[in-house]
C-alpha cells in the first residue's frame, strides 16, 4: 500500500489508483473497464469519459498490463510493479520528477 498520501494529478493517474484499489483493498484481480466504472463510483469520483483511452495511457506508460485471459468475455488489466512503485512514489516516476 503506499506510504505517502497519492492524488491523482490526471484522469490517468485517478485510474491507475483505481484499479490498484480494485487489487490490492476489493481483491479484484484482474479487472475489467466495467470494474473500474465501479471502482469509480464507488469513490464517488467522476468517471473519465474515455475510460478506455485511460486504460490504454495506463498500459503504454508500463503501467497497467493486459492479462492473460479475458473476465467476462471482456479484456482484463493488472497493476504492472512500475505502476505500483509510481503510486508508492506520490504519483511520481523514481527519479522524482
Amino acid at each position: 500500500m503506499p506510504t505517502k498520501k497519492t492524488h491523482s494529478k490526471t484522469s490517468v493517474d485517478a485510474t491507475l489508483l483505481i484499479g490498484f484499489y480494485l487489487e490490492k483493498s476489493a481483491k479484484v484481480s484482474p479487472f475489467t473497464s466495467d470494474d473500474l466504472s465501479r471502482g469509480f463510483a464507488e469513490a464517488r469520483e467522476p468517471r473519465p469519459g474515455n475510460l478506455s483511452d485511460m486504460i490504454y495511457k495506463n498500459v503504454r506508460k508500463g503501467f497497467f498490463t493486459e492479462a492473460a485471459a479475458k473476465k467476462e468475455g471482456s479484456k482484463s488489466y493488472i497493476v504492472t510493479n512500475s505502476g505500483e512503485r509510481f503510486i508508492e512514489n506520490g504519483l511520481h516516476d523514481e527519479s522524482g520528477a
